[in-house]
């Protein structure tokens, strides 16, 4: 009896430890610590046009792309595998998976926005030949997109279908948006563009850059707290704002909501207790009968 009892506190042990794996929602790709040190600038568009690189930074945590002051019109900067973005491999590979629906991103977007086009920004994913070029490449389409302000309302962004060649590619974030985009994890999703003779990607496995190109950023950005600012990259199964460390939503405080919701029996909260509570109970019960028949 002794043996059948290891046995079932072995396999409930086994239970709790896995539930938290399965039930796990999120895969938090990057938080963007060091994106300072991993992020490149396309030099082309400074000596081609004139265009100024902006400033990269971390300020609380979160990654602030901060434009010249003037005229922002265009920029392109990217996170390369080869410059340090081990974190690209665990994109590819949750990507491929199949197990997650979006790539949520925080955006909080304090540039002016005032140019007579409207701002626009792009997310393309892509691969890199032996010679540094991009062979492959994919930019997410927003029309299969959800966009959640920080209070989890729908925020209603629109999209280009076709600026610069990128179908459904360039979102128009407003100025003062604050909240998280969730782009498809499909790879149809991520059309391949129509203007520049790219290959498009015929899977989502060894990605060597993730980019980011931004048009009409504003005429007038000051240089200092006009910025872009974006954190939180990860993997998720639905479209919902993420808890912070401590359990709460974005803004709420420990004190706020009800009390009676907690997360004993929440699939990600570190398992259901429910099943534990059960196992144990089955445990004791076995427990009690080896007493009796000992007896």
């Amino acid at each position: 009896m002794k043996k059948l009892l290891l046995t079932v506190l072995a396999l409930t042990l086994t239970i709790a430890m896995a539930i938290p794996a399965l039930a796990a929602d999120e895969l938090l790709i990057c938080d963007f610590a060091n994106a300072d040190q991993q992020i490149s600038w396309t030099e082309g568009l400074t000596t081609n046009n004139g265009i100024p690189a902006p400033s990269f930074s971390v300020e609380d945590g979160k990654f602030a792309v901060t434009p010249q002051a003037g005229n922002f019109w265009a920029g392109t900067f990217y996170f390369d595998l080869a410059n340090g973005c081990s974190w690209l491999n665990d994109l590819s590979t949750g990507l491929e998976s199949g197990e997650y629906s979006y790539i949520r991103l925080y955006v909080k977007n304090n540039l002016p926005c005032n140019d007579a086009d409207p701002f626009g920004f792009s997310f393309s994913l892509q691969k890199i030949s032996t010679e540094g070029y991009v062979s492959n490449w994919g930019a997410a389409d927003f029309s299969k997109a959800v966009f959640l302000n920080m209070d989890g309302t729908e925020a209603n962004l629109e999209f280009s279908p076709d600026r610069n060649g990128y179908k459904n590619g360039y979102l128009s974030i407003p100025a003062g948006f604050e909240g998280y985009i969730f782009m498809s994890a499909k790879l149809e999703d991520f059309p391949t563009h129509t203007q520049w003779g790219t290959t498009a990607l015929d899977n989502l496995n060894g990605l060597g850059r993730l980019e980011i190109d931004v048009r009409a950023a504003g005429t007038d950005c000051d240089g200092s707290t006009n910025n872009l600012i974006l954190d939180d990259l990860a993997l998720v199964k639905t479209a919902e704002i993420p808890e912070t460390p401590g359990g709460e939503n974005p803004g709420q405080t420990p004190d706020d909501g009800n009390k009676d919701e907690d997360n004993t029996d929440k699939p990600g909260s570190g398992g259901d207790i429910s099943i534990m509570l059960y196992a144990a109970a089955a445990i004791s019960g076995l427990g009690a009968l080896a007493i009796r028949k000992r007896k």
